[in-house]
């Protein structure tokens, strides 16, 4: 190949990755955090407004709503703390569950001031205590019926039920958060009557108390 024939290859190849190199550059920087390009990227962690330590969401439901056009996102239980959501406006209502009822509903809405923000969701504390025992004297309908098929409890403090239905696992235990007050308990699809309905938490300053369910 002649002198001036190298120098013409030289120059094509010199072009082609040239072209490369800038199409790479323009994609990286297009896509140099995709998930903020595509909308408005929330996340954080989930923490005890008093004391300040991170709370696991193995109880807790986190819901994102975008009012505006009707847009939700729901994130599911699941272990540790922290969460990250990409929603499609800056306005975002954020509302936070806890099934176990150690912390009450969360509910606020912010507006991002960038495309992507930080955001601890701070939850407040109910104090309940958790009560916990074991279900004794139950006779299930049949022979094959297991426990926690055959009878559900409900949990009532002030007149109104605070918990349930509830069904104990296979062992016979239980275990549930409810108010510090007077707590009665009823039993549906039950083969016996509970010998007493009531538990009174009044005044209970531990973290739990144990109460067994027994029956006549």
């Amino acid at each position: 190949m002649s002198t001036k024939g190298r120098e013409a290859a030289i120059r094509i190849v010199a072009g082609i990755v040239l072209g490369v190199v800038t199409a790479a550059s323009s994609l990286l920087a297009g896509c140099g955090d995709s998930t903020t390009n595509a909308g408005y990227r929330l996340k954080g962690k989930v923490v005890d407004a008093e004391t300040g330590e991170r709370v696991s969401r193995e109880t807790i439901y986190l819901h994102f709503f975008c009012d505006a056009i009707k847009a939700q996102k729901t994130i599911d239980r699941g272990a540790g703390s922290t969460y990250d959501v990409l929603m499609p406006q800056a306005t975002i209502r954020v509302r936070v569950a806890d099934k176990s009822d150690r912390y009450k509903l969360f509910e606020q809405t912010i507006t991002l001031a960038s495309k992507q923000q930080t955001f601890d969701i701070p939850l407040v504390p109910t104090h309940n205590i958790r009560l916990h025992g074991k279900v004794a004297g139950y006779r299930p309908p049949g022979p094959d019926a297991k426990l926690g098929d055959s009878v559900l409890f409900y949990f009532e403090h002030g007149g109104r039920a605070v918990a349930g239905p509830m069904a104990p696992d296979s062992d016979g235990t239980y275990s549930l958060y409810v108010p510090r007050g007077i707590i009665t308990i009823t039993a549906v699809n039950m083969g016996g009557k509970i010998k007493d309905p009531t538990v009174d938490l009044t005044g209970k300053t531990g973290k739990a108390h144990q109460h067994d369910i027994e029956f006549e």
